[in-house]
């Protein structure tokens, strides 16, 4: 389950990249629209550093 989530997760970071790029040539309010693109990229990027870190954590405790 866990798994899964994190693998939509790298998916929506796939299409924020492309939606990023695709909205930058199109030249619509390109700045602020790029800047909020690298900003949901980076979040969804932490997300799944925090989940795998709790599940290194939760790896650690079972082995004790």
């Amino acid at each position: 389950m866990i798994e899964r989530l994190i693998d939509e997760l790298e998916l929506a970071k796939a299409r924020v990249a492309h939606d990023a790029m695709k909205r930058q040539l199109e030249g619509k309010d390109a700045r602020f629209e790029y800047g909020k693109a690298v900003g949901t990229y980076a979040g969804l990027q932490a997300t799944i550093n925090y989940i795998n870190g709790l599940l290194e954590e939760q790896e650690e405790d079972e082995d004790l």
